[in-house]
């Protein structure tokens, strides 16, 4: 489901193409090019995972002292970074930088992807940037390995290598069939990042975040989820694939993924689970029949879902489910990145949906209730109840029955 940015402005995930483990896990120093009468001779980083991230780097200057320092970090998935200024330091022109990014109090998923480039300015106000380098959120308290897919990268610990397997089998389906839908491949893989219990996936949380019925959330270009006690299938099958779905999205259209809808968004990552999505479509004409059928234009909620709510919520993914079910029969999977490829151009969502279908969301909402079995017209005042607003974003965990 689509992940609340819980990463804060200081904090936007770490990176590194090549994993590093250890007490204290690092990235080889690297030789950036140099610009002008500034540069920077080498960079390194330090994952103390849940303490803090170090980022160092030795600045050199001809002629002129380095004044100001700072680190611009960016989390992989999105086009623009943050500021992280390095407070303290003697003008000089040879320095070696530190900026330490306390983690304690922020939510930092294991393993996530992040860019980063050191921003120096000398005393005559000439600027430089440094080329960009990459690092991770290396998670060194628990035995942690990572297998390679198609497509797709998947982290596990303390279960055998037949199982992670298994389980990258199906998060490259997923993979498989959003990619053929969008007609597009990420420069990278998608990270599938597996926890055992509830309780080891809320220890990279921030205080309070974690909530009793997440199951999964996306950040980004990575998922995390966790092993729900006899719900191995669900997770298998229906949550890892769906919250591909949304990592792919990000990774497709970067920060300009937040313009699609919710119930557009979690529509297709149902609809691209690998299990049946029949009692789905059934529930959703129940509702129609019964005249409980929401309007497509109350169907964006804004705000927080709350666990004594559940039922309602299950049927907002159900109507969002059939909505893009429809959509898939009607014109093909492929609709789905003719939809994409306009909002990556020059069109919202409600342009971009009308130049790939033809119909405007009034018409699509009307054919879809035909699709339904309704042929009274959908009423036009706001109902005396809504459903209940939230945000469709991380994956819940299931009660009695799995729920999206």
């Amino acid at each position: 489901m689509r992940a609340s940015r819980s990463l804060t402005v200081v904090c936007i995930c770490v990176v590194l193409c090549s994993l590093v483990v250890g007490l204290f896990s690092s990235v080889p120093s690297s030789i950036v090019s140099a610009a002008g009468k500034m540069q920077i001779l080498s960079t390194s980083t330090e994952s103390n995972f849940r303490q803090n991230f170090i980022f160092r780097a030795k600045a050199k200057s001809e002629g002129s002292k380095i004044v100001s320092a700072a680190v611009i970090v960016r989390e992989r998935g999105l086009r623009h970074g943050e500021r992280l200024r390095v407070e303290k330091f003697e003008p000089a022109e040879e320095l070696d930088l530190e900026y330490v990014m306390e983690t304690q109090n922020l939510t930092t998923p294991p393993w996530q992807v992040l860019y980063y480039q050191w921003e120096l300015t000398d005393e005559a106000g000439n600027k430089f940037v440094s080329d960009e380098q990459e690092s991770e959120y290396a998670d060194n308290t628990r035995d942690w390995q990572h297998i390679d897919g198609d497509g797709v990268s998947f982290y596990w610990y303390d279960q055998p290598e037949s199982f992670a397997k298994e389980m990258l089998h199906s998060a490259e389906l997923g993979y498989q069939h959003v990619s053929a839908a969008t007609g597009y491949e990420p420069p990278y893989t998608i990270r599938v990042v597996l926890m055992n219990s509830q309780a080891d996936y809320c220890t990279f949380w921030a205080i309070y975040e974690c909530k009793d019925w997440y199951a999964a959330n996306t950040f980004n270009t990575i998922t995390v989820q966790y092993l729900i006690k006899g719900q191995l299938d669900f997770v298998q099958y229906e949550v890892i694939p769906h919250e591909l779905a949304h990592a792919f999205l990000h990774a497709r259209l970067q920060g300009r993924v937040f313009g699609i809808p919710n119930w557009f968004n979690e529509g297709q990552a149902v609809n691209n689970e690998l299990a049946p999505i029949d009692r789905y479509l059934a529930r959703v004409r129940e509702l129609a029949q019964s005249g409980e059928l929401e309007r497509l234009q109350f169907m964006e909620a804004q705000a927080t879902i709350t666990q004594d709510r559940l039922d309602r919520v299950d049927d907002w993914y159900a109507t969002s489910t059939s909505l893009v079910a429809f959509l898939y029969e009607r014109f093909g999977t492929d609709i789905l990145g003719k939809i994409v490829d306009g909002i990556d151009g020059d069109k919202n969502f409600e342009e971009a949906f009308e130049a790939a279908t033809g119909w405007t969301l009034d018409e699509y909402e009307l054919e879809w209730r035909k699709w339904l079995g309704l042929t009274d017209p959908p009423p036009t005042l706001l109902p005396t109840e809504t459903m209940p607003a939230f945000f469709a974003s991380p994956t819940f965990a299931p009660t009695k029955t799995p729920k999206p």
